[in-house]
């Protein structure tokens, strides 16, 4: 590598900036996979200086355009230069990159959950701190209670993974919150082959637990998500999804008509009315979150207002990093990385709970509704 600088120097200054941006590739994309997001400030933007400081080693020195030296060093040990800080979105995706690496790399389902865990507390830590998390009412004092679902089957993901893929969705500008596991695509990619992930997209990790029906446990399974945006022909995807719900009704159309003769008809669907509108009654995360999941599963409307939206972000970043345990290595008190996930459980059984009383109170509702109709219909006849 030193022998490759030294080619460059002699060629000039502009040759010297490439053999300087060379040399940090060399030393930072190679060795530091944490700080692909590093360059140098264009020229147009101020004046930037090299300078050998002793064998081996180099020093960049730029400014920026309002004169000030960018910060901070970092040495990587054969090339010292200045980092030039990345923009949110850049780091972000370097971190989410950096975890899903490292959760890639580890095959024990404890330790991949654990790193899940993680992970997406810090997620829904900073959506929360933001403002962006879905839960938290917009300028109009409403949540963002579209569900985020899986495109096959239809399954609404629930609790701090439907939390956590919403975010996701902001974070990258995806237009809907559909989501497919990488199983799912191959079977597409079956009937049509032009269904695939585009080159150099990532998918996010879920961590969920099943009950083995053999053994009686419960077991941690993982599995790996893409955004429908993240794939090659989103429509294409969309319309074979839609070929294969019409090819299973068809299914089991053919089978009730062998079953009841041929005059059996599939049962209509119900056509679903809008949702409850669901007010805020309670700041505590597990309520005020199973307020939120009752209104995403009913197809309803969520509204909190600034006080309650403030109130419960700081409740629910207190319960979050609590320090309940005792660490192995320092005996120092620390979080529990499942706090998430045990918020979200509590909140889901809360959620259970709402949509009981919602049922319930709709039920009166069209209870007395009929009986006045009857009561209508008996005035009329007697008229």
């Amino acid at each position: 590598m030193k022998n490759e600088i030294e080619k460059f120097i002699k060629k000039g200054p502009a040759s010297l900036r490439k053999a300087v941006i060379e040399c940090i590739k060399y030393n930072v994309l190679q060795k530091n996979p944490e700080y692909t997001s590093v360059g140098l400030y264009p020229s147009r933007r101020g004046t930037i200086k090299f300078y050998k400081i002793k064998e081996g080693h180099w020093k960049a020195v730029g400014r920026n355009h309002k004169g000030d030296y960018t910060q901070p060093w970092y040495n990587t040990g054969e090339c010292e230069f200045i980092y030039n800080p990345a923009s949110h979105e850049a780091k972000k995706n370097i971190e989410e990159k950096n975890m899903s690496d490292e959760f890639e790399k580890t095959t024990d389902p404890k330790e991949q959950a654990f790193l899940n865990a993680v992970h997406q507390r810090k997620v829904v830590m900073d959506a929360l701190k933001n403002g962006t998390l879905s839960c938290l009412p917009g300028e109009n004092g409403i949540a963002d209670t579209k569900p985020a679902v899986n495109l096959v089957n239809g399954t609404f993901y629930h609790g701090s993974n439907m939390l956590y893929l919403k975010e996701i969705q902001k974070q990258n500008g995806y237009p809907t919150a559909e989501f497919v596991t990488i199983e799912q695509i191959q079977k597409a990619q079956q009937d049509n082959p032009e269904i695939a992930i585009r080159k150099g997209q990532h998918g996010v990790n879920l961590n969920v637990s099943e009950l083995n029906e053999k053994t009686g446990e419960w077991e941690n399974k993982q599995f790996k998500l893409f955004n429908v945006a993240q794939t090659v022909k989103p429509q294409a995807l969309k319309e074979w999804v839609e070929q294969k719900l019409q090819e299973n009704l068809q299914e089991k159309l053919e089978y009730g008509r062998s079953q009841y003769g041929s005059n059996y008809e599939l049962p209509v669907p119900k056509q679903k009315g809008p949702g409850p509108e669901i007010n805020c009654t309670s700041t505590d995360p597990e309520k005020y979150l199973g307020q939120y999941l009752a209104a995403v599963s009913m197809g309803g409307t969520f509204k909190a207002s600034p006080e309650q939206s403030l109130d419960f972000s700081q409740k629910m970043e207190s319960a979050m990093f609590e320090k309940v345990l005792t660490s192995q290595k320092t005996g120092e008190l620390v979080s529990n990385p499942f706090s998430l996930s045990k918020i979200s459980n509590a909140a889901s059984n809360h959620c259970v709970e709402v949509m009981k009383e919602i049922g319930k109170e709709i039920r009166m509702a069209n209870k007395e509704q009929k009986q006045e109709q009857k009561q209508e219909q008996k005035q009329s006849r007697s008229l």
